[in-house]
This record gives structure tokens, sequence and C-alpha cells, in this order.
């Protein structure tokens, strides 16, 4: 796995589609927690979203030529019913903000274009994120499949959500059910994950933190004009997105990392790996 910006993703030249959803929304509301309405609090704006990419494997048991698109969607319906945070919304009513439980109505494929390049292709892909992964969008995910140019090349897929919903642990989660639904079937899944929004439920219904670090919180808040701690160095303007300044540096290549869970695993390894056993 390597994590980077969408600026530097590998991405074949290719056609790209994305999977869109009709949804309406359901009469129930959920509890949002801090980190969420902080984030959506700051508007709908693009670049708020984090995504994860994956080749399909080459040969799937049972698989037929041209059968990918229906297939994929299936599956990826699959992984919205299992996991309730992406059937839910953001909205603002009333200088309100609400999370609603949506409704999954239709799926269609939508042809977003071709990249004759990696950078078209990923430009494409950005702009279709930036439009549909937004703290607002009804619902603010999209899955993505690229069909390279090359006829050599194996389709990937993109999974994009906004970051109110996941964060790259829940999204490793996700593309791992996805790669299972999509080779041994939808009905394969596990039974229904747990609702982000029952977690919020249970840490407010824990007794409150002590009054010296509520009062320690507070203070860093009002001393920063009631924003979150920031990084303590000059970034120049950031009010408005800007062009990533990044360097990618490899630490473990495919083999070491497999070497390094391989020894993590060991009885005698001094600490466990965070990932569940295979």
């Amino acid at each position: 796995m390597r994590l980077t910006s969408v600026a530097l993703m590998t991405l074949p030249a290719g056609r790209v589609h994305g999977l869109t959803l009709t949804c309406r929304r359901g009469t129930e509301t959920l509890p949002i927690s801090f980190d969420q309405r902080r984030h959506v609090g700051l508007v709908d704006r693009p670049g708020s979203w984090m995504a994860v990419s994956a080749r399909l494997p080459r040969d799937t048991p049972g698989g037929t030529p041209g059968e990918t698109p229906g297939r994929l969607a299936a599956a990826w319906l699959a992984v919205v019913a299992r996991h309730p945070t992406f059937r839910s919304a953001f909205a603002r009513t009333d200088d309100r903000l609400l999370l609603h439980r949506l409704e999954v109505l239709d799926a269609h494929w939508v042809d977003h274009g071709a990249g004759e390049d990696e950078e078209q292709t990923r430009h494409l892909v950005r702009q279709v994120l930036d439009a549909t992964c937004r703290p607002y969008a009804e619902p603010s995910h999209r899955l993505l499949l690229i069909d390279p140019h090359d006829a050599a090349e194996s389709p990937v897929v993109v999974v994009g959500s906004d970051h109110a919903h996941v964060d790259m642990w829940s999204m490793l989660v996700v593309l791992r059910d996805l790669v299972t639904a999509w080779a041994d079937g939808p009905d394969r899944l596990g039974p229904r994950a747990a609702d982000f929004a029952d977690h919020t439920s249970a840490l407010a219904a824990l007794p409150p933190a002590p009054a010296s670090v509520r009062h320690r919180w507070w203070r860093a808040l009002a001393a920063g004009g009631d924003a979150m701690p920031c990084f303590p160095l000059p970034l120049g303007e950031v009010t408005a997105p800007v062009p990533e300044r990044l360097v990618v540096r490899d630490v473990l290549d495919a083999d070491e990392a497999a070497d390094l869970e391989a020894y993590a695993r060991a009885p005698t390894a001094p600490a466990r790996p965070p990932w569940p056993s295979r």
C-alpha cells in the first residue's frame, strides 16, 4: 500500500466509469460526532475526500468476458448494504446540521470520459471525486472503474468517500469487502457492520472527561481563536486548495512488507500486527 495524493496516484491511461447511486432520505436522523461536526461544518467543498485504488484480479472464478461492470456494481451495492455509514448523508436545515439515513433506490454506470495518459486519468478521477465526494453529497461516496486502453492491463477500481464517513483504515476494510464480494459473490460478505453512529452514541453515553482535561482542551481552542490546533510552522495561504508539495518515499516494497508481516505474526515477535489474520 502507498499513501499518496491524487496528483501522484498510479492510474492507467483508460476510460473512467462511475457508479451513480440514486438515494432518498429516510425519516431517521443519526447522532453526529464532534469530529464529523467540525469537518462538515466547514461547508460543502471539493477535496475533502480520501480514496483507495486497486487492480481487479485478472482471472475471477466463474467470470465471463464483458461482465465486469454488472458484477462490480452488485459487489459495491453489497458493500454499501453492509456498511451503514455509506447509507447516511449530512444536510443543513434552518442552521441545524443533520445526519439522515439514506435508502438506495437505483444504481447505474456513467461514462466520465477517457484519459489518454496517466495524468489525464488522474485529472478525470479528481474531477469526479471533487464533485461527488463532498460533505453534503447524497451519498458522499463514489465507485470508479478504469478500463485501461492497454488490453494487457487489468481494470482498476477507485473507491472515494468524504472524510466525514471514513478514515484510511476503514477504507482498507471497505476495499477488502469489495474484493471479496467481487471474487466470491455478494453473499460471502460478513454480517452487517457496526454503524459509526452507534460509536457516536456510545461515546455520548460515557461519563464526561475529567474537568482538568476539558479545561485544558478548551484553553487550547480559545488560544487558537476557537480553531483546532494547527501545524506550528508557516504554510502560506491555505484558505483555498493549493497544489501538493510532497515527496513520496517507499519505505518497504511489496516483498519487504510481506516479510515484515510474517515476522510480526510470529509468536516471539515483540509486537503484534494491527491487521486481522487471513
